[in-house]
């Protein structure tokens, strides 16, 4: 398992970026529809301090409404949120490492399993990177706009950090 891990990691860190490029318009579909008030600007991989970064720029598809019923007139303000590129490569990686390491297991049905598994591995894409940079454009939005002090309390904040807590692995293991 250990080898093929650090191969995997290896690979993935020189193709990722074109990885990504399989999943970005099924990502950036995502986003425009179940983000309704953002609409994607641009969803690319770029390197930010030195480390390879998915980015997402959403532009806001309408104005906000305080408490007081003030209107900020917010349509086309844009926001940004990115996170490590791992962070997506890392479900192939762990699931074809359990692939390529499980014995017994003959290289025609490891074909076989790797062509079951690409279904689950598209939900477990779009249940991550996506949601995740959603909320956290959505969270600033809330917090800095708004001044809600709830900002980091939704459903997508726990999502969010059970993803980074372990729960990212967790799904690719399911998977």
């Amino acid at each position: 398992f250990l080898a093929s891990y650090v191969v995997l990691v290896v690979v993935f860190s020189q193709v990722g970026p074109v990885y990504f490029k399989l999943f970005q318009g099924i990502f950036r579909w995502e986003i425009n529809t179940f983000f309704t008030p953002l609409k994607v600007n641009s969803f690319a991989t770029e390197t930010y301090g030195g480390q390879a970064m998915i980015a997402l720029e959403a532009r806001l598809t309408e104005n906000l409404v305080l408490p007081d019923r003030k209107v900020l007139h917010t349509i086309g303000h844009p926001y940004t949120a990115r996170t490590i590129a791992i962070n997506q490569y890392l479900h192939p990686i762990i699931i074809l490492s359990v692939l390529f390491a499980w014995p017994g297991l003959a290289w025609r049905d490891r074909f076989k399993v790797f062509l079951l598994v690409l279904p689950l591995l598209l939900v477990v894409e779009m249940v991550d990177i996506p949601i995740l940079l959603g909320v956290r454009i959505m969270e600033t939005v809330q917090a800095n706009l708004l001044q809600d002090p709830n900002a980091g309390k939704s459903l997508g904040s726990y999502w969010a950090a059970f993803l980074h807590t372990g729960g990212r692995a967790a799904l690719s293991i399911l998977a």
